[in-house]
């Protein structure tokens, strides 16, 4: 199913699914913070699953999947600029303070979209800098299993020689990573990024 049949069908969906569900649902609430946060969240996880299936609903998101696809920019903050940039239209027509509301939404559910896309799919990235990198090395492949990268570098203000390891580990494994490269160079110095993509994987060698 390519992305325009994809995209047509979650139009479809969404427009037919609100007429029909929407004279039956409630309204649960008006204090408007809890509209913010209980509709932009829900809101992100629904648009998360419907990019994850590289379709969209139409509207905004088109833009925002074009954006991803064209340049590289993430789902959610191009959503965001272009909901920014009609609030903004619709303020001078409404008045601030609705646009400000749905502005907020909006950011609630950019986020949520980003978190599930990226965030909580993504493996933390570890960089450590150590003296003994045989020592860590053997703690990190054999015992956790992980790949890594070494690189090699000099300390920049004691000049001795270094080497920089860079693995990609799960964030269940992050307390055991340190404990072994604590345990191979107490005087390693370890740091924990958050990426937002993790493309490609590692996998030890069968044994013979």
């Amino acid at each position: 199913m390519g992305s325009l049949l994809r995209t047509i069908v979650g139009l479809l969906s969404l427009a037919f699914f609100t007429q029909v569900l929407g004279p039956y649902l409630p309204e649960v609430t008006q204090d408007r913070l809890l509209i913010i946060t209980y509709g932009g969240g829900p809101g992100g996880l629904g648009l998360a699953l419907v990019f994850h299936g590289r379709g969209t609903t139409g509207g905004a998101d088109i833009l925002a999947r074009l954006g991803h696809h064209w340049f590289g920019w993430s789902f959610g903050r191009t959503l965001l600029l272009t909901n920014a940039l009609v609030y903004g239209v619709a303020a001078l027509l409404y008045g601030a303070e609705p646009a400000m509301v749905a502005l907020l939404l909006s950011f609630v559910l950019a986020r949520t979209l980003d978190a599930v896309l990226h965030g909580i799919s993504s493996s933390p990235v570890v960089l450590i800098v150590t003296e003994r990198p045989n020592e860590v090395r053997e703690g990190v492949v054999r015992i956790l299993g992980r790949g890594l990268t070494m690189i090699p570098g000099v300390g920049g203000y004691t000049g001795r020689k270094k080497t920089m390891i860079y693995a990609v580990v799960a964030r269940s494994d992050i307390q055991r990573l340190k404990l072994r490269v604590l345990d191979g160079d107490p005087a390693a110095f370890i740091t924990v990024l958050s990426p937002r993509e993790s493309v490609g994987g590692f996998q030890l060698p069968s044994p013979s």
